[in-house]
């Protein structure tokens, strides 16, 4: 009887290496995706949460939300209650970012149109950890809001690291697409989780729509980036 256990040859090896490859290729990208996702909630409820703490100071300073002056340029309305509260690592008000970004839909499409990226006299914040905030334009007593969460790394894509909320008069913080911010609705407004996917309206948090509401859906179904989720 033989006490020496026999090797594996040299083709039982490379099956083995060729079966380990498959399994990686196969399972990688899933891998990364869920740490994609993960990381991408984890920043949105950090500028969320930075925002939000901004705010609850400034109301004990400018008084409640429903007092503050939503008819200031965007620029005088970050200066009043914002930009006080809030720690910044950069700052740009009527200067050009050292970056130019080119902003894309869900879909695909340039989505340029929503936000004022390139107008200088909109402020933009950049946070110690990297994300943009961007003070975009006042509407019928709301501020919008823009987020690039990883500032400006690509993909630069709605839904995946641009995001929008709103603050209102009556409503506070808000994700964009809540509320007053609604196109055509009033404070008292809450679109529900079916009307935020699958809606008409180019907004929606749908492949196939431009991702501008995809806050929303992140922020109802408890910070988590579902599985219908449009990534």
């Amino acid at each position: 009887m033989s006490f020496f256990k026999k090797a594996f040859t040299l083709s039982e090896v490379l099956i083995t290496l060729g079966i380990i490859g498959m399994v990686a290729a196969l399972t990688m990208p899933a891998v990364i995706a869920n740490y994609q996702k993960q990381e991408t909630v984890s920043r949105l409820q950090k500028v969320y949460s930075v925002l939000s703490q901004a705010v609850k100071r400034s109301e004990l300073s400018e008084g409640e939300i429903k007092y503050w002056n939503f008819s200031l340029s965007p620029e005088n309305f970050y200066k009043t209650y914002i930009r006080p509260y809030i720690t910044v690592s950069q700052e740009f008000i009527n200067s050009d970012p050292p970056f130019d970004i080119s902003y894309k839909c869900l879909n695909g499409r340039i989505c340029n149109t929503y936000g004022s990226y390139s107008n200088k006299s909109v402020p933009k914040i950049i946070l110690n950890d990297g994300s943009m905030i961007i003070f975009d334009f006042l509407g019928n007593n709301y501020e919008v809001i823009l987020t690039d969460i990883n500032g400006y790394k690509k993909p630069n894509t709605w839904g995946k690291d641009m995001f929008a909320f709103s603050i209102q008069a009556e409503g506070g913080l808000r994700p964009y697409g809540l509320g007053a911010a609604i196109p055509g609705g009033s404070f008292g407004d809450k679109m529900d989780r079916e009307t935020i996917i699958n809606s008409s309206n180019a907004r929606a948090c749908k492949k196939g729509k431009d991702g501008v509401w995809c806050a929303a859906l992140i922020m109802m179904d408890g910070w988590k980036i579902t599985k219908d989720y449009p990534w």
